[in-house]
């Protein structure tokens, strides 16, 4: 699985670029445990992924609860399409801090 890790100005940007299902999930988690603490601030931005089975739900519920434990920062954006109706089924749209775009995200973790 491909996945962007970039460290910017007091962020940690995760953009995976494929879809993310029980096949690619272990990837996705193992990416975003790589790419730094709990106690960091991620933004993950989901415009380059075109699916997203319970598998990877799983693995941005698990990430957002070692974050909240940790008192670090998780923000989603970029959901579109099926990725997005995932997200507001399962109502973790209601539970997770998600914005439209990385711009919206930035100004967000700014706060």
């Amino acid at each position: 699985m491909k996945i962007d890790i970039q460290t910017k100005d007091g962020y940690i940007y995760v953009e995976p670029q494929e879809r993310i299902d029980s096949n690619t999930s272990p990837d996705f988690q193992k990416a975003l445990g790589e790419a730094g603490s709990p106690a960091a601030s991620y933004i993950v931005n989901f415009s380059n992924v075109p699916y997203m089975s319970s598998a990877g739900l799983r693995v941005v519920m698990v990430t957002a609860k070692a974050s909240s434990t940790a008192n670090g920062t998780l923000i989603l954006c970029g959901l579109n399409g099926i990725v997005k109706e995932v997200f507001e089924m399962s109502g973790f749209n209601n539970i997770l801090a998600i914005c439209e775009d990385v711009a919206a995200a930035e100004k967000l973790l700014s706060k």
